[in-house]
């Protein structure tokens, strides 16, 4: 009976997860080993980034939506790989989210890490259909090393050694 509890209580855990999109299948469009979807974005601080202005510096993405329960425990770690390694580009994208909600929750948390809300989820589905957070470490030549979903983000310290 106990047993029974447990594997009902973990896929209700399991199938609550950030994962359930408007999409029925969790598909990932760039894995790692392909060339990072061309895209532009205007950080938080006002500074625009993109993908051609990258190229030469390995950096982190990682796509979030204040509302998932995934997000809000992997984005104060992500937070923490961002002090540990200021030197690297960490472009949190917002997954159709608008400003005022990401700019109130960096605000609460007390984030120093720079965001791009995006009112849509058009740049996020250059690189998967659902699932977040995902985060996506691109190397000096424009092409993905690695991609985490959800529980696979590595801990910070981990993230920043892989980041050379």
């Amino acid at each position: 009976m106990i047993r029974r509890l447990f594997v009902a209580i973990l896929w209700t855990l399991i199938l609550s997860a950030c994962v359930n999109d408007d999409e029925p299948e969790v598909r990932t469009l760039v894995a790692a080993g392909e060339q990072v979807p061309q895209f532009e974005v205007v950080l938080s601080d006002g500074t625009p980034v993109s993908s051609q202005s990258l190229l030469g510096r390995w950096y982190v993405i990682a796509f979030f939506d204040t509302s998932c329960s995934d997000c809000r425990r992997e984005l104060p770690r992500l937070e923490e790989f961002h002090l540990m390694r200021p030197d690297v580009p960490l472009l949190c994208i917002s997954r159709g989210e608008d400003a005022a909600s990401v700019a109130a929750y960096w605000q609460s948390n007390g984030f120093t890490m720079q965001y791009s809300a995006q009112p849509d989820a058009t740049l996020y589905h250059r690189f998967a259909t659902a699932g977040v957070p995902r985060v996506y470490i691109i190397n000096s030549a424009g092409i993905v090393a690695a991609e985490y979903l959800e529980s696979s983000i590595p801990a910070p310290e981990a993230l920043a050694e892989l980041v050379p």
